[in-house]
């Protein structure tokens, strides 16, 4: 038979009881023995147990380790679960090549193998969690945060969480930028949580919050909430290793646990539908349930009879003795359960960590918000004034100028061209005028011994003829003609004195064209030819002037 002798350091602290203290945790190792047994892993070796309280105090677990060492004679040593103890007990194990397995030890350090060569644990590390948490932001195309963490000086989770997200936001894959962070030792006051979210309201909209005690981040929520600042626009991303939202019995986060019955968990529901939960995965069947309510009942038994109240599914341990975790992100819709929507599994490259549920699409994550996935950085800024101005904002000055200058330029160009439009207009007119006859302007020449004028006597002929010495001779050719040749085509008139032919014709004058055609044939004017006088267009018929 085989003897193992297992060293236990546990941490008997009534702050964390609920989670890793000594009376919800240490009977696990029974737990354990009887599967060992049931299964026949183990079936020549007998184990046993020696266990001290270090009380999560890295000076203890020292002593205490060196005790289990150099006079229990361990084979090896499960614990002490608060990182700042399971470090020294890790190096120390290191040299004395004493396998050291631990179980609530989350500093990312300990995945050191240099320095750490036989330390393994079952828990994920802060470095994963705050891969997680790098991660969700790169997902959402978050560059922009603010932080906000306690430091509770024993267990010292969110200090570690917080180291670890330090660590790998300094890769390069990940372009963000820390608006602000404050770091708040032991527990937080609301004055503290009020300064806090006064700075960061003019600094961020993703604002990472992770508090040692349950009840402080409800308290944050709801004075975020009553600060105005649990709206559409904000997003507080919760990152919790020790997560039991709702399961085996215990509250929702949001419900009051410390029994003293506030009357805001209606309040800090509403305030945390803005959050989202990063936790390791909880898994189920396996008979999780069972091994979870057994471990009290243990405690009263062998080896250590506690008689007062006493507190994973694939689990993938790496090569280097780390667990591989899963991550989960949920959320809260009002309705009174939290929502799976996604998984975070760290095992798988950078940017494809991230695996939706089953039916679940990123626009479902932000159904809730009326604009849906929040930016980090408002499209109005922080302050809610800077949005992106229009053209006419930044340039009605000038809008109205140009305007102005435009308007007057059409202004004087319409102006222009209809000047000119009535100028050719008038021009034209006026040039019509040349050729345009009217017909009581004439005076016909008959075949006989008188000259017959519509309007005015023969005589008045005469005498307005008599100062023209060639009156006579001109009359006597007319008539000659008159008499030699009898004509329906043609009539002869005085106009203004001067005699002429006028060709009749069955015409009408209609486009500017033809007007234009007989302007340019009154202007012309040569010895060889009959000069064009103008038209009648008013006569018993259209009559063609020409000089006779």
């Amino acid at each position: 038979m085989i003897e193992v002798k297992v060293g236990l350091l546990v941490a008997n602290n009534e702050d964390l009881n609920p989670i890793m203290g000594y009376t919800t945790s240490s009977s696990a190792v029974t737990i354990a023995l009887d599967r060992i047994r049931q299964e026949h892993l183990l079936d020549n070796v007998n184990i046993t147990f020696v266990w001290y309280d270090t009380q999560c105090n890295e000076a203890m677990a020292y002593g205490k380790a060196i005790k289990l060492l150099n006079e229990d004679k361990v084979d090896v040593i499960l614990g002490p679960p608060c990182s700042s103890g399971a470090v020294v007990v890790g190096i120390m194990c290191g040299y004395h090549n004493i396998p050291v397995i631990g179980w609530g030890s989350t500093f990312y350090e300990l995945r050191d193998r240099k320095r750490f060569p036989t330390f393994a644990r079952t828990i994920a590390s802060t470095e994963d969690l705050g891969r997680a948490i790098a991660e969700t932001m790169d997902y959402f195309n978050w560059t922009e945060y603010a932080v906000i963490y306690t430091d509770d000086n024993s267990r010292r989770e969110c200090y570690y969480i917080k180291q670890g997200l330090d660590k790998t936001l300094l890769g390069v894959r990940y372009v963000t930028i820390n608006q602000y962070q404050l770091e708040i030792e032991g527990r937080p006051t609301r004055q503290a949580m009020d300064n806090f979210l006064d700075k960061a309201r003019n600094r961020a909209r993703i604002i990472i919050a992770c508090f040692d005690v349950d009840m402080d981040e409800r308290d944050f929520m709801i004075a975020a909430l009553q600060k105005g600042m649990a709206t559409d626009e904000y997003v507080y991303i919760l990152p919790d290793l020790q997560d039991r939202d709702g399961d085996f019995g215990y509250l929702l986060r949001y419900q009051d646990i410390d029994g003293d019955n506030d009357g805001l968990d209606k309040e800090a529901e509403l305030a945390y539908t803005k959050s989202l939960v990063i936790s390791v995965d909880q898994m189920e069947g396996g008979g999780l349930t069972e091994f979870k309510e057994e471990i009290p009942k243990r405690m009263r038994e062998w080896p250590f009879y506690c008689t007062q109240e006493c507190y994973s599914g694939e689990v993938l341990i790496a090569s280097d003795g780390n667990r591989e975790p899963i991550f989960d992100i949920r959320g809260f819709e009002g309705n009174g359960d939290d929502t799976e929507w996604a998984q975070i599994r760290t095992g798988l490259p950078d940017g494809e960590t991230i695996i939706l549920s089953n039916g679940t699409s990123k626009a479902d994550i932000w159904r809730g918000r009326k604009s849906g996935l929040p930016l980090s950085l408002p499209i109005c800024g922080y302050s809610g004034l800077d949005c992106p101005r229009s053209f006419l904002d930044l340039y009605l000055p000038y809008v109205i100028v140009g305007s102005c200058i435009m308007l007057l330029l059409v202004v004087l160009s319409t102006f222009g061209i209809s000047y000119s439009a009535y100028s050719r207009y008038v021009s034209n007119k006026l040039r019509n005028k040349l050729w345009q006859i009217h017909y009581t302007s004439l005076q016909r020449i008959s075949d006989g011994n008188t000259v017959d004028s519509v309007h005015n006597s023969e005589s008045s002929i005469n005498k307005s003829m008599s100062n023209r010495s060639n009156t006579s001779s001109i009359l006597d050719s007319i008539r000659k003609t008159l008499a030699f040749k009898k004509t329906n085509n043609y009539e002869f008139y005085y106009y203004n004195g001067m005699p002429t032919a006028a060709a009749k014709y069955h015409f009408s004058i209609k486009d500017e064209k033809q007007m234009s055609t007989l302007r340019v044939m009154r202007d012309i004017s040569n010895d060889n030819l009959n000069k064009f006088v103008g038209l009648c267009l008013d006569g018993p018929c259209h009559f063609a002037l020409w000089k006779y």
